[in-house]
């Protein structure tokens, strides 16, 4: 399925330069939807909602972006443990849409990422109706899929996020922007998904992401991204030396987990660097620190 965009096509939208919604691109929304509702095995969302495992397979490292033969053989024609076989068209029409969203978006930016992976995908439902984390106007906070206070560890990062809308019969949902420059936001847009939109926009700063509060019926989405192998910054490496790999990977998994760490306005970012952090625990002044940064 080959699906070639033109920046004068009528189903491509720039709400900003880094930010394109591509129309239509989900052949059978309502078919998808009750199919998984259905068929699949669903868990927690982070407390978000509910989502079904991951399906589809994954792109494990490529050193550019991949043609279409290449991505074809890696993900289209390879079934890993479909559901049933009306799973099948499906996963096809994700991919496809996704590797041909992605590569004009590549092309129209001039995205460079050191290597290029992609993770398995999976549908998931926004609860509605319910204020999920006390706030009168989000049900998610101003963020970026990169996970900004992990950043200095070895691992896959995000660098571009793909979502997919498969439903639009719900109240409120927007999809919100804030874009930032020395630290204050310098730009600020929303749009209201329509049923078979898929939007592309950087996974990292200085792009936060936010989603409005949802009413009346649930809000699907579908989460793909591009991501890269990252090989970890020297400080991490002198901090799990120094700690050792099993009391550090601990030390690193509380400090992750911790919310307080984050400010949440006017997005979420980290209160404290790496090495700083591990410099108040060191000296007993991590919850003063915290204290004094309160936000």
């Amino acid at each position: 399925m080959s699906q070639e965009y033109t920046v004068d096509s009528p189903n491509v939208t720039f709400l900003d330069p880094k930010v394109i919604v591509f129309h239509n691109v989900i052949q059978d929304c309502d078919g998808l939807i009750d199919y998984y509702e259905e068929n699949a095995s669903w868990r927690g969302w982070y407390g978000f909602g509910r989502q079904v495992e991951a399906r589809g397979p994954s792109v494990q490292g490529r050193e550019t972006f991949p043609t279409w033969e290449e991505w074809k053989s890696d993900v289209i024609d390879r079934y890993d443990n479909p559901i049933t076989e009306e799973e099948i068209p499906y996963r096809t029409n994700v991919a496809s849409a996704f590797y041909w969203a992605t590569k004009f978006y590549v092309e129209q930016t001039n995205l460079v990422l050191p290597n290029w992976y992609t993770q398995t995908w999976c549908l998931a439902r926004y609860i509605p109706d319910e204020n999920l984390i006390n706030n009168e106007d989000l049900t998610m906070n101003f963020h970026t899929d990169y996970q900004v206070n992990d950043s200095e560890s070895p691992g896959e990062k995000f660098g571009m996020t793909a979502v997919f809308y498969p439903n639009d019969d719900y109240e409120g949902g927007e999809i919100a922007f804030k874009v930032a420059k020395d630290g204050k936001v310098v730009k600020e847009f929303e749009y209201k998904p329509k049923a078979g939109d898929v939007i592309i926009f950087p996974a990292n700063f200085p792009y936060y992401h936010a989603v409005r509060r949802v009413w009346g019926a649930p809000k699907y989405i579908i989460r793909l991204y591009w991501s890269y192998k990252f090989e970890g910054t020297e400080a991490w490496f002198e901090l799990q030396k120094k700690y050792g790999e099993e009391k550090f990977r601990e030390l690193e998994a509380e400090r992750v987990r911790d919310g307080s760490l984050m400010y949440t306005v006017p997005y979420l970012y980290p209160k404290f660097t790496l090495s700083e952090y591990y410099e108040h625990l060191e000296n007993g002044t991590l919850q003063e620190a915290k204290e004094k940064t309160y936000g």
